[in-house]
């Protein structure tokens, strides 16, 4: 039978190991420097060790980010400080969220007077509906009709104070124009505005300048409708709150594309781009209250209407005598009562969301802390405009450290969780050991330090000062005692490139398959030999 040439090598191999082994013996028995007697194999508790290098880790790292863009006002934290759980770090310009929250939290307690009103109306109508049923009275019919008169002054009262706010919302818009942004605009008179300054928001100088354009025949057109006002004229009026309105909300706008203008301008010394945002602000402040006070007015006149409506029907009712269309008709009046109730608590919910989301925009303006730990990096600097994402700040977990390694896979299958580690870390030398344990055995393979193997994290049994992040560290992790496995010596153990002989005498050699070496010197017998077998034990004098 032919013998390839693989064969015949590892043929050669075979005969090459044994013959040094046997030549290993001959000359351990020429020298009296080495002697030998029998060991028997025997069942052994065998405990050994994987040992590893990698980097101290905090237990959490967090980049704060916020979800909103503005200027930063606050700074309560630097690099390397340490910091508590709600602790306030950083935080935005809030002053028109502050604003606006407080007009919403204004609208929503006239939204809530103006339910009570309608909740009073509604037991007016029930209270109605009881003396349709048990007949009108003279003396009732008088009341009613004082009670009309009364209704209907206060309806041309309403009317009266919208035609008052139309003029102060006009006296202000005209302000607005003609003195507060006189110092930023010029070439009105020609018909072509142009800002005194260069900014870098170029869109918001073309909205800006063509906004001042209209407004230049704007407020000339306005203030002709305002003076031929008639509070007496209930439907002229109705249609100039809803101009007015309008045009409050134009002018916000305008104020708003200035606004913008000036956060990027060039150009203005400090102190007259100073003035030129205070008149800014208080122009938009103004404009605001101005358009509270129409609004205001507006859902006065409109909740007064339904009183007259409501006691019109009444005394026509009274008049008319009750009949059993007057008992239903005003059954329906009752009706219309809770449906306006309902609206209206609608409204007021629709308010207290839109109130919410300020809150909510509010709370996304201030980043705090998210446990107890240390700034690892203060990005984000007092005065400076930070975009929406972008990271402000990084925090990491206080004492908590952890060391992350990468196990070969001939190890990876030796090691579980809980199992105990020493640890030592290089800048203190060998001698001051930490005590880990294992947490974390990653299933599947990954590149580690430019190594393929499995990721295993360690956590620190106690908190230590000593400890900082990004320290390299020494680990030796104690693996479970097996025990009554059978075992040999290392003495008695002849290693040849990858190969486990045993000599059962001088001349004869017995390979065999061991485990780990333990940390007491002992292999664990796999295959090749039995409980109660005896070989040479090799030992130094």
């Amino acid at each position: 039978m032919a013998i390839n040439k693989k064969q015949l090598v590892i043929g050669l191999g075979v005969i090459l190991v044994i013959a040094i082994i046997g030549g290993f013996i001959f000359l351990i028995k020429q020298d009296n420097t080495f002697h030998y007697s029998y060991v028997t194999v025997e069942k052994h508790s065998l405990s050994s060790e994987v040992t590893a290098s990698g980097l101290v880790k905090p237990a959490e790292r967090v980049d704060m980010a916020f979800e909103r863009s503005g200027k930063i006002i606050f700074v309560g934290a630097q690099s390397g400080d340490k910091i508590t759980a709600g602790e306030k770090l950083i935080s935005l310009d809030v002053a028109d969220l502050g604003s606006q929250i407080k007009q919403a939290d204004g609208r929503i307690a006239e939204a809530q007077a103006q339910l009570d009103q309608l909740n009073a109306l509604k037991r007016a109508q029930e209270q109605k509906l009881t003396e349709l049923k048990n007949g009108a009275r003279p003396e009732d019919v008088a009341v009613k009709q004082a009670e009309l008169a009364t209704a209907k002054q206060a309806l041309k009262n309403a009317y009266s104070s919208a035609v008052n706010s139309i003029n102060d919302a006009y006296a202000k818009a005209d302000e607005v124009l003609n003195k507060n942004l006189d110092g930023i605009f010029t070439g009105e008179e020609l018909n072509n505005p142009q800002l005194v300054f260069v900014t870098s928001n170029g869109q918001a100088k073309i909205d800006a300048e063509s906004g001042r354009y209209l407004w230049i025949n704007k407020l000339s057109s306005w203030r002709g409708l305002v003076d031929k006002a008639d509070s007496t004229n209930y439907s002229e009026v109705d249609s100039l709150v809803m101009t007015t309105e309008s045009k409050l909300n134009d002018l916000r706008g305008l104020l708003n594309n200035v606004t913008d203008c000036l956060s990027g301008t060039s150009g203005l010394d400090a102190n007259m781009l100073a003035v030129n945002k205070t008149n800014v602000s208080v122009s938009r402040t103004n404009i605001n209250l101005a358009y509270t006070s129409v609004n205001t007015q507006e859902q006065t006149i409109s909740a007064q209407k339904l009183v007259v409506d409501r006691i019109v029907k009444e005394l026509d009712l009274k008049l008319a005598g009750t009949l059993e269309q007057q008992v239903s008709a005003q059954a329906e009046q009752v009706k219309q009562a809770q449906d306006n109730i309902n609206a209206q608590s609608a409204r007021i919910a629709q308010m207290m969301a839109g109130k919410e989301s300020l809150l909510i925009q509010l709370n996304k303006s201030i980043l705090v802390a998210p446990f107890n730990g240390m700034v690892a990096e203060r990005k984000a600097n007092n005065g400076e405009f930070i975009a929406a994402g972008a990271s402000a700040i990084s925090v990491i977990s206080g004492n908590n450290f952890e060391i992350e390694i990468g196990l070969p896979e001939n190890e990876i299958g030796k090691v579980k969780l809980e199992d105990p580690a020493e640890v030592t870390l290089d800048a203190y030398g060998a001698d001051k050991k930490f005590v880990a344990k294992v947490i974390l055995i990653d299933p599947v393979a990954s590149i580690i330090n430019g190594r393929n193997g499995y990721r295993v994290k360690l956590q620190f049994n106690e908190v230590n000062d000593l400890i900082k992040g990004d320290m390299n560290a020494n680990v030796k992790i104690y693996l479970a005692p097996k025990t009554e496995a059978l075992a040999l010596p290392k003495s008695a153990v002849i290693e040849q490139k990858g190969q486990y002989f045993v000599a059962k005498s001088a001349g004869q050699l017995q390979p065999i398959m061991v485990g780990s070496l333990s940390g007491d010197n002992f292999y664990e017998v796999i295959s090749g030999l039995t409980e109660g077998e005896k070989v040479l034990d090799f030992s130094q004098k």
